[in-house]
């Protein structure tokens, strides 16, 4: 997978030995660029972030085309980023760290951000960055 500024993710097959472009998707909402993705653990969809307020879910395979944005509902932000994002272990969750010094759930079956809380994280320097830009599940449990 390769994701840039401008605003393609384009995936690609090297069973052969070589790199194969089988999917190129459109990115939506992009602020500068493409902060991060992740493949769902069935490998049938793949998430990706940018300076919005919303995780965008999309298929890999299939003969359709899902592009399905995952809203975070951060507070009254002037410019957000969810830096960071990783789907759970059974695919239920996708986590997300934000610049705002928060970490966010979001709950696939409910569709819905169920759970946002405070890292500790203040500011770093005089840009005022409380920037979360690694996030992970720590086991197959969490």
């Amino acid at each position: 997978m390769a994701a840039s500024q401008d605003q393609h993710i384009r995936l690609y097959d090297v069973t052969a030995n070589r790199f194969t472009l089988f999917k190129d998707i459109q990115a939506r909402d992009v602020g500068w660029t493409i902060s991060d993705t992740d493949y769902s653990p069935d490998q049938n969809y793949l998430i990706y972030s940018s300076w919005c307020d919303s995780i965008y879910l999309c298929n890999i395979r299939g003969g359709h085309d899902t592009h399905v944005p995952l809203f975070l509902r951060p507070p009254s932000v002037m410019h957000f980023c969810p830096f960071s994002i990783r789907f759970s272990f059974d695919n239920q969750e996708i986590l997300a760290g934000g610049n705002d010094g928060f970490v966010y759930v979001y709950n696939r079956a409910r569709n819905d951000r169920t759970v946002r809380f405070s890292t500790g994280v203040t500011t770093s320097d005089e840009t005022g960055a409380c920037d979360i830009n690694a996030v992970a599940f720590a086991d197959e449990s969490s």
